[in-house]
């Protein structure tokens, strides 16, 4: 605690609505990662504040209260923790989860969680939780699903009341007044100190020191703060010397960055900065209460300040006035976007209209005039040759020069022509502009074939016009009439209807029509669109109405906006790269192969989602099998895991070496069947060896799937010179499946 320390900031915690008063704190820390306090109250909610200004951040109702506003809430917040995905709560009938804007990410509320009080990390670090209270049963959480992984029902149940971890202990004070280290992997009893008659009121635990306040029982007086600090060895497992606190310990925190420093504060305003190994000269303080009682206390991440909370529902924040900070390595806390300031319209006759831009509209504009009032006008005058623009001399009535005699006497020069370029093609005329016959149907059709030989047959020998006509990119053009009036049957003759490319994410389309020509993958999603699926982002759901409107459209244009809308929502989609929103390097045939691999295994999640069993997908892609793994210095083999692959990347053999011959060709089904069981060497941990080894791993394989996945995976520009080589792709190929091994061949195999 420096010299400089004193009161900064004062807060009273808003109440739970607009007009009600302000509730009690029952839980508050400051964030490990960002410039936020985190404060809970009676009624479950949740409210940050940002800075040493503390400005309103976030607030959000973690956990449901039961009773009206008008009592006393009975979903008190007990503890925070805080971890990438975000903020972790507890009450006692519930566990929430949720990012530091608020969005909820989790919610466990059992019916045997009754009265929980308390949480700490595993030995998993962030990734794992155990909670427990004032009941017989724990609960290992994973923070990245949400559930539970494991409920722990010791024999002799005990009541905890706080956890704190430190090193490979999780120190929990039980509500008799005793101190409980467990094994932060196993939860199992390491050892125990009986330290209070009456309950723990505060604990921390820190490096190799673990420090408790609590009641004790005084003479005449019965149970009171105890005028100690206990302090135990947690590297020899023994206590160590107490240190006095005359005014009756209450609360105590551990330094951050000193190691054996402490401070501790009594219910009435004492603070003390004790050196538990000389705590002879300890620092100290007064906190100006103003009739009120502090009920808790917690120190920053970055040991610049501390804050407490008394009984009027206040939050006061001590440290320096020039230096406070919250965490040392803080990240950057997000904050909603500042609206735009709208600019002056400067309105003067003289400023220009494309000045002052357009507004949004919905009706038809006075300058869209209709195609009847459209007309030619006369043709542009005929530009002069250089040539002869330089050899005219100024006169008083204008410019002479020579005639050049390039043309006949009485010959012009056609402007118009010069603007049709011989090696254009035409676009479609719009089917409200095409002329009727008697009957009522369009007259005379053009085809697209025959407008690019016509095309092509104008085209000079030296001419500059472009000849590969029937590859440009098509470009939809709307009349007044939208986008209907656009005549697609002039590129599309037949009943297979193709997808639009102008959306985003469209690169996905050849993946999806290869779906919908499967018909394993056809059958599937049209089967499940026919049934009730409440999921709203189902992606089986969106495949199967995207492969009923493509064969129910005959030929004309789709869009898979829905499906592609659903994919982005989808968990994963965005570190993976495969969303044209968030541009990545990854070249287009890279990202439709991993969106091939991330498509299939969402699949199977909806379907499970909405069946309960994947069998059916399984049974449609998934290559079943074990992987084995082998160590190469002991021959150790790991026990083998049940897997499913829903794709294979073709492996390729690696290149020779300079002074060894050239070697054959390797045949398509010997890629395939090597890349499917994939023998591969790398290090690992052996657990025979207990240490990084050598390691062969393959895959067995029992079960093939009806549709075959396969990533051509090509990287190098060996893999491209391979696939064109003259029949390297066999025109079939069939596979055998015996013993856990698949045999590929073709041909007269």
């Amino acid at each position: 605690m420096e010299a400089d320390w004193s009161e900064t900031a004062r807060l009273t915690l808003p109440g739970p609505s607009p007009n009600a008063p302000s509730t009690p704190i029952t839980a508050f820390a400051f964030d490990t990662a960002q410039e936020l306090l985190w404060t809970g109250n009676e009624y479950g909610r949740v409210t940050s504040f940002y800075g040493a200004e503390l400005q309103k951040y976030t607030s959000f109702r973690g956990h449901a209260s039961s009773t009206s506003r008008a009592v006393p809430g009975n979903a008190p917040v007990k503890q925070f923790l805080f971890c990438d995905k975000g903020v972790v709560s507890v009450s006692p009938r519930s566990v929430h989860c949720a990012s530091r804007k608020g969005l909820t990410q989790w919610h466990l509320a059992l019916p045997d969680m009754l009265d929980l009080r308390c949480m700490s990390f595993t030995g998993r670090g962030t990734d794992e939780v155990v909670v427990g209270g004032c009941q017989p049963n724990l609960y290992r959480i994973s923070i990245e699903k949400g559930t539970v992984l494991e409920t722990l029902s010791p024999s002799k149940p005990v009541l905890y009341t706080m956890m704190r971890r430190s090193g490979p202990y999780i120190c929990a004070a039980s509500h008799d007044g005793s101190i409980h280290l467990l094994d932060s992997k196993t939860l199992a009893l390491v050892h125990k100190w009986n330290v209070y008659a009456g309950a723990i009121n505060d604990m921390d635990a820190r490096g190799d020191y673990l420090l408790t306040c609590g009641w004790a029982q005084h003479q005449y007086r019965g149970l009171g703060l105890e005028r100690l600090i206990r302090v135990y060895d947690l590297k020899n497992l023994k206590p160590a010397a107490p240190v006095a606190f005359q005014q009756g310990a209450a609360f105590v925190r551990m330094h951050p960055k000193l190691s054996s420093t402490c401070i501790v504060t009594s219910q009435s305003g004492a603070i003390h900065s004790i050196d538990v190994q000389n705590p002879d000269v300890p620092s100290m303080r007064y906190a100006p209460t103003f009739d009120a009682q502090l009920t808790g206390l917690e120190l920053m991440p970055s040991g610049k300040g501390f804050a407490m909370t008394d009984t009027n529902c206040q939050v006061v924040l001590w440290g320096s006035q020039t230096n406070m900070q919250f965490t040392e390595y803080s990240r950057p806390t997000e904050f909603a976007d500042t609206p735009l300031a709208s600019k002056q319209i400067d309105w003067r006759s003289e400023v220009p209209l494309n000045f002052i831009g357009m507004p949004y509209y919905r009706e038809a504009l006075l300058s869209g005039w209709p195609n009847s009032l459209v007309h030619e006008v006369g043709a542009p005058p005929v530009k002069l040759d250089p040539a002869v623009h330089a050899t005219l001399r100024k006169t008083d009535y204008g410019m002479v020069g020579a005639n050049p005699r390039t043309l006949r006497r009485y010959q012009v020069e056609d402007t118009r022509a010069s603007l049709n370029s011989p090696g254009s093609l035409a676009p479609p005329k719009f089917l409200s502009e095409k002329p009727r016959d008697d009957n009522g149907a369009p007259d005379g059709e053009r085809r697209l074939s025959e407008d690019i030989g016509k095309t092509l047959n104008s085209l000079a020998i030296n001419g500059v016009s472009d000849p590969l006509a029937y590859y440009r990119p098509v470009e939809i053009k709307y009349s007044k009439f939208g986008i209907d009036d656009f005549d697609f049957r002039y590129y599309n003759k037949t009943r297979y209807s193709g997808l639009e490319t102008h959306i985003v994410n469209s690169y996905a389309n050849p993946l999806l029509q290869l779906y919908r020509f499967s018909n394993v993958t056809r059958n599937i999603a049209l089967q499940h669109a026919a049934r009730v699926c409440l999921n709203d982002n189902c992606l089986v759901c969106e495949l199967g109405f995207l492969v009923d409107m493509l064969e129910k459209a005959q030929g004309q244009n789709c869009q898979a906006t829905n499906l592609l809308k659903v994919l982005g929502k989808q968990r994963g989609a965005v570190p993976l790269g495969i969303l044209e929103d968030h541009p990545t390097n990854m070249p287009l045939t890279a990202m439709i192969q991993t969106l091939n691999r991330f498509m299939l295994h969402k699949l199977e999640e909806s379907y499970k989602l909405a069946a309960g069993s994947p069998v059916a997908i399984q049974a449609a892609f998934a290559m079943k099998g074990s992987s084995f793994i082998k160590c190469n210095t002991c021959h150790y083999l790991q026990e083998a895991k049940d897997q499913a692959w829903y794709s294979h990347d073709l492996v390729y053999p690696p290149k020779p070496a300079k002074n060894l011959p050239r070697s054959t060709t390797p045949p398509f089904t010997r890629l395939l069947q090597d890349s499917i069981h994939r023998q591969e060497q790398q290090r690992g941990w052996c657990m025979r060896c207990q240490g990084y080894k050598a390691i062969t791993s393959r895959r067995a394989i029992y079960g093939t799937p009806d549709v075959l996945m396969i990533n051509a995976a090509i990287q190098t520009p060996d893999a491209r010179h391979l696939w064109a080589t003259k029949n390297f792709l066999p025109r079939e190929v069939g596979t055998i499946n015996a013993n856990g091994q698949v045999y590929c061949y073709d041909g007269q195999d």
